[in-house]
């Protein structure tokens, strides 16, 4: 049997890694956001492009 100190010592280890585990999925996800509007704004800023690529010839 384990004595309570020891246990008490593996239980706040595993919150530990818990926690620990937990942020870093948080910080994934933030990642793959963040990743996710930075196409988008690339993709805005290619149309944009084109679009004014396009005036610029009618224009000429």
């Amino acid at each position: 049997m384990m004595s309570p100190d020891k246990l008490m010592e593996m239980m706040n280890h595993h919150m530990r890694l818990a926690s620990e585990y937990a942020n870093l999925l948080k910080l994934q996800t933030d990642a793959q956001q963040s990743e996710q509007r930075t196409r988008q704004l690339i993709d805005s800023s290619r149309s944009k492009s084109i679009r004014i690529k396009m005036r610029v010839a009618e224009v000429k």
